[in-house]
């Protein structure tokens, strides 16, 4: 893993650099100093002078990438030990530890999530997935098929570890995933309709955000049958939807919002 602060500190220090001949500044760069020097259209300590400028400009680069890095870029690299790759791998099998616990939330048995995270280390493959290669599956895939694995008393095998990993993958990863969703709101909720219930904001929010994200329109989209059982004169008490939108918690569906983002990411 990528330890931000030692590399932050070590650029601190010029002194500690090395040397410009020890520097990897790439092939066709020496190859070009090379024909330089050997045609002489550079002398030498002009070829010097190049290096000691391009080697201040890998500098200053580096603490650019630092600088927009985010903090707990240690944290978000975690995240690939719940790749299928990782979790169900049979020798390289990541430990309970190196997952990104630090997003369980403080009322999260990790004693449970332990428990589980080994359970899935006696899991086989191809008894999950016996018709599709290992780097054909994608997480959230893997994670949808491990949350519905039962014993043989019909409980869930991995319902908390999988509550964990889905909680894990809702979170906005950048700025840009959060300013997409408030631009779908605010195309949404304009002047003209700026008395739009909360429930009613969200729910049209998820459908364009649905819609987009697996490439369908609305003109060849089929409602089911309980969605047009929905159909009924309920939906014109205002009065009672308002106080039930404003009372409800609209956190997870804001994460469900964003998490359809993340899966077009």
């Amino acid at each position: 893993m990528l330890d931000i602060d030692s590399l932050n500190i070590a650029l601190r220090f010029p002194d500690a650099y090395l040397p410009l001949n020890s520097i990897d500044f790439g092939a066709k760069f020496q190859k070009q100093i090379a024909i330089s020097i050997t045609k002489k259209t550079l002398s030498h300590e002009q070829c010097q002078m190049v290096m000691q400028r391009s080697s201040q400009f890998i500098f200053r680069l580096c603490r650019e990438i630092i600088n927009r890095l985010p903090h707990n870029v240690v944290i978000m690299e975690k995240l690939r030990n719940l790749s299928p790759l990782e979790c169900l791998s049979g020798t390289l099998r990541p430990s309970f530890s190196n997952l990104p616990l630090e997003l369980a939330g403080n009322y999260t048995d990790h004693d449970i999530l332990e428990s589980q995270w080994r359970k899935l280390g006696t899991l086989k493959y191809a008894d999950i997935f016996p018709d599709k290669s290992i780097t054909d599956v994608t997480l959230i895939e893997c994670w949808v098929e491990l949350s519905k694995v039962k014993t043989a008393s019909g409980e869930k095998m991995f319902k908390e570890l999988s509550d964990f990993v889905f909680r894990v993958l809702t979170l906005p990863v950048s700025n840009a995933v959060v300013e997409r969703v408030f631009s779908v709101m605010n195309t949404t909720k304009t002047k003209l309709r700026n008395r739009m219930s909360m429930e009613l904001l969200v729910a049209l929010i998820r459908i364009k955000i649905h819609s987009k994200v697996n490439k369908f329109c609305c003109t060849s989209f089929t409602p089911s049958k309980d969605m047009l059982n929905l159909f009924n004169s309920k939906i014109y008490d205002s009065d009672k939807s308002e106080t039930t939108a404003l009372s409800k918690d609209l956190e997870n569906d804001i994460f469900d919002t964003v998490e359809l983002f993340s899966v077009e990411l």
